[in-house]
């Protein structure tokens, strides 16, 4: 699983969140490179999010959290699949 792969997961984690607000988000990062790493010290980010948003999200950013979140998929035996996936 890539790096953007992952991004887009951990995005999808959080369901007050629109699709336009994540695709806003994933264009400020560059390719490959970890959301969660550049999260609270990019100024840019906090622009499209409402402080509400920012703040809970600022709360999972872990690999512990989002890695969680993935082993519970595969113990369901659900294959993830992003737009960003090559078999997509």
């Amino acid at each position: 699983m890539t790096v953007d792969d992952k991004n887009i997961l951990w995005l999808d984690l959080f369901d007050f969140l629109a699709y336009g607000k994540k695709i806003k988000l994933l264009g400020i990062v560059g390719k490959n490179e970890d959301i969660r790493k550049k999260f609270l010290t990019t100024t840019e980010i906090k622009q499209v999010l409402t402080n509400e948003e920012f703040n809970k999200m600022a709360l999972c950013l872990s690999d512990e959290y989002l890695n969680r979140h993935l082993r519970d998929y595969e113990k369901d035996n659900v294959q993830l699949i992003t737009f960003n996936s090559e078999i997509y």
